[in-house]
């Protein structure tokens, strides 16, 4: 019988990051399949996903807001992207919403039970890579 894996703020902290950068290599591994500029990748996945983190660590210590206003921050830096991108005559939502979920995952995997953000993480990159 295998024992029970504690998983410490530090593990936590890796599957975090882990996920953003699954994330991010699936949006630029899209880009460069349909040879388009990737406004958020790796990088930028794996910050998001550390943000999220972040936030939901401040929300544990109990700073008042921290979540909310992490998403809230993301999704008006979604939603810009978004508008700059209909200029720029691209046309979708995926990017956008893959921005949003790179957040969640990022900070459910301090708050729930890992299965729930690896769920959503992994699930996520396969779809994204559907099309």
């Amino acid at each position: 019988m295998i024992g029970h894996l504690e998983l410490t703020f530090e593990l936590r902290f890796l599957i975090a990051l882990g996920l953003g950068f699954l994330l991010g290599l699936e949006r630029e591994a899209s880009g460069k399949y349909r040879q388009r500029q990737v406004s958020a990748g790796v990088r930028t996945h794996s910050l998001i996903s550390l943000y999220g983190f972040g936030c939901a660590w401040l929300s544990n210590i109990e700073v008042a807001f921290a979540l909310p206003i992490g998403l809230l921050s993301i999704a008006a830096f979604a939603g810009i992207e978004y508008l700059a991108r209909i200029k720029e005559g691209h046309h979708g939502w995926t990017s956008a919403v893959a921005v949003l979920i790179t957040f969640i995952c990022g900070a459910l995997s301090l708050l729930t039970n890992i299965w729930l953000p690896l769920a959503i993480g992994i699930i996520s990159a396969i779809l994204l890579s559907e099309k």
